[in-house]
């Protein structure tokens, strides 16, 4: 059973300040004087607390709750505060996790720390206000972790990320590549590679200015979105040359999206307004024609041959 304990609790006059923030702590304490203790610490400092007696409570309320912080005791009614680390560093979410023990054992506060700990305080009696600290830095380590985290995810992305389109660019392209490879050594399913662009790109660029040959090439990433499934990779190599990876892609399922796409340049009323019509050359070879960078190629060589068909001179 969980309990609100600020409902609990006397009203204090200390009130924290403005510039701390309030964090929504759940607190694992089967011993009710030992959780007013800590519930009046943390709530001295303007953080709420949420009180539960036994472990299978946190792991249940933590299926749809989030808590900023965890306190976890070392010995439960229904199990070892240990094992309660491990389950809740398991979580999707796992919060920052501090244990509280009446053992000063050095054996006992490693072993917290090994099982996802960030920190442990020892009972004493007067442990309050280091356990409020020690939830707090906890909280900010996990915070300043997760913004490390999202900055590093950001930085991949933009890595791999072609700026102007959006799509993936060159440099995850050969990881893809042999992605799709070995999963054809190993099932046996095929896959395929498109290579397009964009007929006359450069007379686009020198008479229309750079900007427009930039939105040319955004619409013309957005109606390959539209043309290809979910699951293929899109890819901008340059330029305006465009590679997509099809995975368990047939015959007839290339040549109904080589029709899309020509259908979609020719139905795109941004690319009608250029004053004349846009043309696409389009390769496609499938991993019949050996390893990633021999389909790549073949692909190359289609599209060039294209190329040369509906443009002779």
């Amino acid at each position: 059973m969980s309990i609100e304990l600020e409902d609990r609790l006397p009203a204090r006059d200390s009130v924290s300040p403005s510039s701390r923030d309030s964090f929504t702590i759940a607190l694992v304490e089967d011993n009710p004087d030992h959780a007013l203790l800590a519930a009046e610490a943390l709530e001295e400092r303007g953080h709420h607390v949420v009180h539960f007696q036994r472990a299978e409570e946190i792991v249940a309320a933590s299926q749809t709750r989030r808590w900023d912080a965890v306190v976890v005791d070392y010995v439960l009614p229904d199990g070892s505060g240990l094992e309660l680390l491990e389950q809740l560093t398991d979580l999707p979410t796992a919060p920052p996790l501090v244990m509280i023990t009446a053992s000063g054992s050095e054996s006992v506060a490693v072993a917290a720390l090994k099982k996802g700990a960030s920190d442990y305080v020892v009972k004493t009696g007067r442990h309050g206000p280091e356990l409020a600290r020690a939830v707090e830095l906890a909280v900010a380590k996990h915070r300043i972790e997760q913004m490390g985290a999202l900055y590093q995810k950001e930085l991949e992305r933009q890595a791999n990320t072609d700026a102007l389109t959006g799509l993936l660019n060159r440099r995850p392209l050969a990881d893809e590549l042999s992605m799709a490879a070995l999963r054809t050594s190993r099932s046996g399913e095929p896959y395929a590679v498109v290579m397009l662009d964009i007929d006359n790109f450069k007379h686009i660029n020198d008479s229309a200015g750079h900007s427009t040959g930039d939105a040319v090439l955004v619409e013309f990433a957005a109606l390959l979105r539209k043309c290809f499934r979910r699951e293929d990779i899109i890819a901008r190599c340059g330029g305006d040359e465009f590679v997509i990876v099809m995975r368990g892609a047939s015959r007839s399922c290339r040549s109904r999206v080589t029709r899309r796409i020509r259908a979609a340049v020719a139905e795109s009323q941004m690319l009608k307004g250029l004053g004349r019509p846009l043309a696409v050359s389009i390769g496609i070879a499938d991993s019949s024609a050996g390893g990633p960078e021999d389909v790549l190629r073949a692909a190359d060589r289609a599209m060039y041959r294209n190329k040369r068909r509906s443009d002779p001179r």
